[in-house]
């Protein structure tokens, strides 16, 4: 992937035919197990002797996880699915909204239903809080998750972030910022699952080439918030949260399957 002439690579793993058997008793197997190979596969090459300077890293450090559009509460193969990778590694969930659906507007309901669902059956989804190690970072993380929404919807500049970032509440510059976020509860926590609604076809809309589905009451643009959720899923996961899904990657999930390995008195890894 390319931007503005930032380089960054990304490697995607499609997981093809998943949940779509008769019985899929333990049909996620195959994934907690892929999961668990790259965290051995980076494990070996970390205890080499003559290691290399940049160990190659080929660990799963998110999951985006397609909720059907269904209109049911989340299935017993969703719920045994999250539940189970959560502990290795980050989901995000994410509605993939049909047009009927988005047209008739149901989908908030479904959303609220989703949520109350992965409450109720303990799964965690990124951003997690409880990874926040102290008040203070928890401020600042509370504040970033409320800067991702703030950015994409009125183009903060980066310098406007940090400042916003850093002040204390009682000094903020943008007043209306506080009143925006504790009115509508807008952190990403709250925002998950994203409704999104795919396509990869551009249509006219006042002059200007946008990407949307064009339905019979007019076009759904992708990128327009009021529209879409997917500028929220794509800023979550290639802007303002990359380096912290790398980081708690690293140091949670990987440093937790590292003491588990090396506390296993039959491990050989020479």
């Amino acid at each position: 992937i390319e931007e503005k002439g930032v380089k960054m690579k990304l490697t995607v793993i499609d997981t093809p035919g998943f949940g779509d058997q008769i019985n899929n008793e333990n049909c996620w197997e195959p994934i907690i197990t892929y999961v668990n190979e790259q965290y051995e596969k980076y494990l070996r090459e970390e205890l080499h002797v003559n290691r290399k300077r940049r160990i190659p890293d080929s660990r799963v450090h998110c999951c985006i996880y397609f909720l059907p559009a269904t209109g049911h509460r989340l299935v017993i193969i969703c719920r045994c699915y999250s539940g189970s990778l959560f502990r290795l590694c980050f989901p995000v969930p994410f509605l993939h909204t049909s047009t009927k659906l988005f047209l008739s507007g149901s989908y908030s309901l479904i959303i609220l239903q989703i949520r109350q669902d992965l409450e109720a059956n303990g799964i965690c989804v990124y951003p997690q809080k409880e990874y926040d190690e102290d008040p203070q970072e928890r401020i600042i993380n509370d504040r970033i998750r409320v800067c991702l929404l703030w950015c994409s919807r009125f183009l903060w500049s980066c310098n406007s972030v940090l400042e916003f970032i850093k002040k204390p509440l009682n000094t903020c510059s943008e007043p209306k910022t506080l009143s925006w976020a504790l009115t509508n509860c807008a952190t990403l926590h709250e925002s998950i699952p994203f409704a999104v609604v795919g396509t990869d076809r551009e249509h006219q809309v006042n002059g200007n080439k946008v990407v949307g589905r064009k339905t019979k009451r007019g076009i759904i643009e992708v990128e327009n918030m009021e529209h879409c959720e997917f500028a929220y899923l794509r800023d979550l996961l290639i802007r303002s949260h990359l380096q912290d899904l790398k980081d708690v990657t690293h140091n949670i999930h990987y440093e937790t399957y590292r003491v588990r390995r090396l506390n296993e008195s039959n491990v050989n890894f020479t």
